[in-house]
């Protein structure tokens, strides 16, 4: 009994059967893993119309047709058996199909290759052997100090200020799937999956963080105990043509558990003390900008992706935090003649909420303390007007030498002049109370006070004190006051200098 050899294609059947070769191929990734194989069948046959019709090229081309057409579409079952054993079944591509020359211009016979590819092992049963089907794969991380925010500790009067040290992480991955048709009896051309999904369903498991990235034991060697992650972004590329898919995912890799560390943004900041020639005053500023780190989570299911915590909410945090800092920063660079002064002459607060940033500019001065307790601002300015003579000028008829001047043995009253002018807290609520409350809220009894003070230094000094003047002006929805006093002093004694030697 002779063996009877049966080679299909769907519903062609190949008559007579070609020679068959195999070749089986490995798919690697990067560092050598063996992510898939490749089978590679090569068909060497001859197509004739004999012996059961006429030669001739009008026959010879109508079975390359017939060839063509029975394999015009990929992933249907192919299939080799003797005797009715199954000795092969595989769902391949049609990579190619090509007629040779021949000695009779095709009149007769037509030699012809054909090359068709699979994934799988050739098995009867059809068994897959790779979860996912892929041709190439790449992963990579990518660690990074950020050289823009070293760390630093500071001591503000027995608290600390510390910036953390900061990490950009970065990982890549990327995959080009192959098509893979179902393996299973029948002659069905099903794709399991798009290329571009197989190499998707590669990605997705590798995703995430991996702290033994962070440590780079060996070369960074950082204690992953000690650092958190935030600011987590990915962008996805995918080319269904190319049948590939790319994931790049960053982190923001920020140092944790420091004294004194605030957490959940970066700050960079500059503190600048400035003198000039026309003040004594020194003006201290600190400039900053606050970056928030979003936290947010991916998830695995469609829906699952959140944020839990957003930039803004984090810069409004380390922001609220931070803010007790600032005259200490001040503080600790300032080479002021006195303290600096604990309110601030100016405050500037910026915020972008879209993308998480604060930014400010605080400026601190030496000033002496205020004589209104709470004051924002205040000038005070004492003007002395001191004793001069009197004189009398006579004038001579005929004289060349000019009038006669006379003097009359007494000085002119000395007076002292002070004007205060200050601004407070407004006053806030608009019923009659309220408004009766703000009219009355002026800083009368401060002002009174430091002019009580005054009055007795000149008191001690002269035997008569009058106060010659006395006005006051409030704005209180403006929170402006003033006031402007005179004292008219003298001696009994009437022992007064009037000149300077």
């Amino acid at each position: 009994m002779s063996n009877k050899t049966i080679m299909t294609y769907k519903d062609y059947n190949f008559s007579p059967v070609p020679l068959m070769t195999i070749e089986k191929g490995f798919d690697r990734a990067g560092d050598d893993t063996i992510i898939g194989t490749s089978f590679t069948v090569q068909l060497q046959g001859v197509l004739t119309p004999l012996p059961s019709s006429s030669p001739g090229y009008v026959n010879v081309d109508a079975l390359q047709d017939e060839l063509r057409s029975g394999l015009n579409e990929d992933g249907h079952l192919f299939k080799v058996s003797c005797n009715n054993n199954t000795i092969l079944e595989a769902h391949p591509k049609v990579l190619s199909i090509n007629f040779d020359t021949s000695s009779d211009n095709w009149t007769e016979k037509t030699p012809y290759v054909i090359q068709l590819q699979f994934n799988d092992e050739p098995t009867s049963s059809g068994e897959n052997v790779f979860d996912q089907y892929i041709s190439s794969a790449d992963e990579s991380w990518n660690i990074e100090f950020n050289n823009d925010n070293s760390k630093y500790k500071w001591d503000l009067n027995g608290t600390q200020d510390t910036n953390p040290i900061s990490i950009r992480l970065t990982h890549n991955l990327n995959a080009i799937g192959k098509r893979q048709f179902i393996c299973e009896t029948g002659a069905t051309g099903t794709l399991t999956k798009q290329a571009w999904e197989q190499a998707r369903d590669w990605v997705i498991p590798k995703l995430g963080l991996k702290t033994e990235h962070i440590s780079s034991s060996g070369v960074i060697n950082l204690d992953v105990n000690n650092f958190g992650s935030g600011n987590h972004m990915r962008i996805v590329n995918i080319g269904e043509l190319e049948g590939s898919y790319n994931v790049s995912e960053t982190w923001l890799i920020y140092e944790t558990g420091v004294t004194g560390l605030i957490l959940d943004a970066i700050e960079d900041f500059t503190v600048e003390s400035r003198k000039s020639l026309d003040t004594d005053l020194t003006t201290i500023s600190v400039n900053g900008q606050i970056q928030g780190i979003e936290q947010r989570n991916y998830g695995t299911l469609p829906g699952d992706f959140s944020i839990t915590q957003t930039k803004d909410d984090s810069a409004e945090s380390y922001w609220n935090s931070v803010k007790g800092k600032l005259y200490g920063r001040v503080q600790r660079i300032s080479d002021a003649s006195r303290t600096i002064h604990t309110d601030p002459v100016e405050e500037t607060v910026g915020r972008n909420p879209t993308k998480g940033i604060i930014t400010y500019s605080y400026s601190y001065n030496d000033r002496p303390c205020n004589i209104i307790s709470n004051a924002r601002s205040e000038s005070v300015t004492i003007s002395d007007i001191h004793h001069t003579d009197i004189v009398a000028s006579l004038f001579v008829l005929g004289s060349k030498s000019g009038p006669v001047l006379q003097g009359l043995g007494t000085p002119t009253n000395a007076e002292r002049r002070i004007n205060i002018e200050a601004v407070v807290p407004v006053p806030t609520g608009c019923s009659g109370t309220d408004l009766i409350n703000s009219i009355n809220a002026a800083p009368t009894g401060d002002v009174e006070t430091f002019l009580c003070t005054i009055y007795s230094n000149l008191s001690g000094s002269y035997d008569q004190v009058f106060k010659t003047q006395d006005e006051s002006s409030w704005d209180f929805k403006m929170g402006r006051y003033s006031r402007s006093t005179t004292f008219l002093y003298s001696n009994c004694s009437g022992n007064f200098k009037t000149g300077f030697c």
